[in-house]
């Protein structure tokens, strides 16, 4: 009540569900006294899989589904070949952007020596919309999403996150974190106090890291 009071927006019960996580004792009665329905995982969230396995393949059904329903309107169309390439890498590939910024993509396409029709290389694509997560984490204003990646990790340097070496995890998080090498091949940092940058791993003086450049060095060191 107070919530609809201070935004004037109304909650629908009959639209929230409650979902458990592993075992829930109890979950009735919980679920009555809040007058929520028991929904059960995976499901969609913002238009994201919820509890779905960060590779499976289901992820992708629905933009799957969404690309037919526009290739089924094209086929009615007299295209050439370059007018269907055309729609193909200005339409098509913007559809799966939204899940590609999230979850890794299964290949789907081949370079034109093996038969590839030389569409926009979605691979890399998607790679970039994940490696902008480490980027986001390296922002001070990124948000309390980083907090809680933060305290999970027990990350101490807040300019890049911890690697999870554990065999459970999340794995979407987990997979963005395996491209963090790439990540700091392409930035550069201000060294400042010294508290957050890494001396010999860190590409903070000239165009290499100090471990590039001094490999004999900094075996003797570390």
């Amino acid at each position: 009540m107070v919530f609809e009071s201070k935004s004037g927006l109304h909650i629908n019960m009959l639209k929230i569900n409650i979902y458990p996580v592993n075992e829930v004792p109890n979950l009735e009665e919980l679920a009555d006294i809040l007058s929520y329905n028991i929904g059960s995982l995976p499901t969609t969230y913002l238009g994201l899989p919820l509890g779905a396995k960060f590779k499976s393949i289901d992820i992708w059904n629905s933009v799957i589904e969404r690309m037919e329903k526009r290739l089924a309107t094209w086929q009615i169309q007299y295209l050439s070949l370059g007018g269907r390439l055309t729609l193909i890498n200005s339409v098509l590939d913007s559809i799966p952007t939204y899940i590609m910024s999230l979850f890794p993509m299964p290949r789907v396409t081949l370079p034109k020596s093996q038969g590839g029709l030389w569409i926009r290389n979605l691979k890399l694509h998607n790679k970039s919309l994940l490696i902008k997560w480490l980027w986001r984490f390296s922002q001070p204003e990124a948000g309390y999403w980083k907090d809680i990646i933060v305290a999970k990790y027990d990350a101490q340097n807040h300019w890049y996150p911890k690697r999870s070496r554990e065999p459970h995890g999340v794995g979407v998080w987990k997979h963005i974190c395996s491209l963090l090498d790439e990540f700091t091949q392409k930035v550069s940092f201000k060294a400042g106090n010294g508290h957050n940058v890494k001396f010999w791993k860190d590409l903070w003086l000239g165009n290499t890291t100090l471990k590039a450049s001094f490999p004999k060095l900094f075996q003797i060191a570390c």
